[in-house]
């Protein structure tokens, strides 16, 4: 296998460098730094802030005045990271309203070639942000050693459960580049859009049959309903993975326990978002999710953008370090978490950790007053539910909330009065009696158009915490 691993990569490593890429060299600087000392990260991560900041400055109209109004570039040009915390966030409609304004006018970097990804959108209103050759090899590189964290080096065969339908290759049409390359990384897809009985039974069989593939990268919610569904119908994975790493939805202790318990493995989380990309990530040690130093720079902010101290939960802000053509500094992701405070951890890394991800801003329940619940109480809320495949809040008005639970059994509601009251009884104290809930058996939780679980739907006419939202790509709790 070794051999054929290698092969693999040095395939995959030419076919990059012909078409311009440094993709080799920017993984084997990220393996190479990944161990080193906090002085050692702070130092290389301030130099890519300052050399981030210095080229959007000077190359990039739509920063000019909001860093001067910073207070961020010094008498002679020069950047003042101590104001960097003064500089306004930058919001989702900042980036659709200034596309323009936000492209890197030095034509050395604009001749490079130019890629344009987008998000799926909750409201279905794609986010747009566009990238270069550079941007793309720091992506690949990070996401590649990510996958080495769970001992998925590149070229081993490996399950792909993935829904979103702009980032699949299906080896219909296999003249194109993408297909090879996709055949070169050993990835087999299993669509997870659509989900269904047959589908979940052949899904089954395949991790069964292909013993070869060792590790799973796919989508959170849909693993567990896997998991579950293996569980109920008694078709057991009959063999022992050695790794899964999932994204894009919640994952609570009890998800986690039953997809282990099902797979056979540990299961790993990721944080991100496909404007940005993986920006932080679980080790073995499941302390946190590690936050790459040489990638993305991460604040916690309050409700007026000031920073809050590790420990405290708030608004994340995210800084991709290394997109030049069309940066995103302190881009507001409409999510929210909390820092852990600096220390090392038992994998070596000495990288800021996210403690938690407590959820996404426009997925929280709204009172009368306009002020908000985060979701964190929601898995002790809803842990004595069993025999669940999904549940979602759905808030219909200032005082209402319906909470929809997915489950094969047509009489789980009568059934399981008795845990669905204890819930009930948590949901109360947790939200301070600010709402009426009302349980409500439904066939399937509703999704975002990628095809990614959503935690609340807010049905209040009028109400939405702002007029483009984005999908998370890696969202991970």
């Amino acid at each position: 296998m070794k051999p054929l691993i290698k092969t693999r990569r040095s395939i995959y490593n030419s076919f990059k460098r012909i078409s311009g890429s440094s993709y080799a060299q920017k993984y084997q600087d990220l393996k190479r730094r990944q161990f080193l000392s906090w002085p050692e990260n702070t130092d290389l991560q301030r130099k890519a802030l300052t050399r981030l900041l210095t080229t959007a400055y000077w190359n990039i109209p739509f920063y000019r005045k909001p860093f001067q109004d910073a207070g961020l570039i010094g008498p002679e040009g020069d950047i003042i990271l101590a104001n960097f915390p003064h500089l306004a966030p930058l919001t989702k409609r900042d980036i659709n309203q200034n596309q323009d304004k936000l492209l890197n006018q030095d034509t050395s970097i604009s001749r490079r070639r130019i890629m344009k990804l987008h998000s799926g959108g909750t409201t279905g209103n794609p986010v747009y942000v566009s990238t270069d050759l550079q941007y793309w090899d720091w992506y690949l590189a990070h996401t590649h050693l990510i996958y080495e964290w769970m001992g998925l080096e590149f070229g081993m065969p490996y399950f792909y459960f993935w829904g979103a339908l702009q980032d699949q290759v299906y080896p219909t049409d296999p003249l194109k580049l993408n297909f090879w390359l996709e055949t070169i990384q050993n990835r087999h897809l299993l669509n997870c859009y659509h989900m269904s009985d047959d589908l979940m039974k052949q899904y089954i069989q395949e991790v069964n049959e292909k013993t070869t593939h060792q590790h799973i990268v796919g989508y959170t919610q849909e693993l567990y309903e896997l998991a579950c569904f293996s569980i109920r119908y008694n078709l057991p994975i009959t063999r022992t993975l050695k790794g899964i790493l999932v994204t894009t939805s919640h994952l609570s202790e009890k998800m986690r326990a039953t997809i282990e318990s099902v797979f056979h493995c540990p299961v790993y989380s990721r944080y991100g978002c496909r404007e940005i990309g993986d920006v932080a990530c679980e080790c073995s040690f499941k302390t946190g999710f590690h936050i790459n130093p040489l990638y993305s720079y991460v604040e916690i902010v309050d409700e007026a953008g000031h920073l809050l101290p590790p420990g405290e939960e708030g608004r994340i802000l995210i800084t991709g370090l290394q997109n030049d053509y069309m940066p995103l500094i302190r881009y507001e992701v409409q999510d929210s978490g909390i820092m852990k405070p600096p220390g090392p951890c038992q994998c070596r890394r000495n990288w800021h950790t996210l403690g938690q991800i407590t959820g996404r801003l426009n997925e929280r329940l709204v009172t009368n007053q306009g002020s908000f619940f985060s979701l964190l109480f929601l898995d002790y809320c809803l842990e004595p539910l069993t025999d669940l495949l999904g549940q979602q809040l759905h808030q219909t008005s200032p005082y209402e909330v319906e909470v929809h639970l997915v489950s094969p059994n047509p009489n789980y509601l009568q059934e399981h009065a008795e845990e669905i009251n204890l819930a009930h009884q948590r949901l109360l104290k947790s939200t301070e009696n600010h709402f009426h809930f009302f349980f409500k058996q439904v066939d399937a939780v509703e999704k975002a158009p990628s095809g990614k679980p959503l935690l609340v739907v807010n049905k209040m006419r009028g109400w939405q915490t702002q007029e483009i939202e984005s999908e998370p790509a890696n969202f991970i709790f």
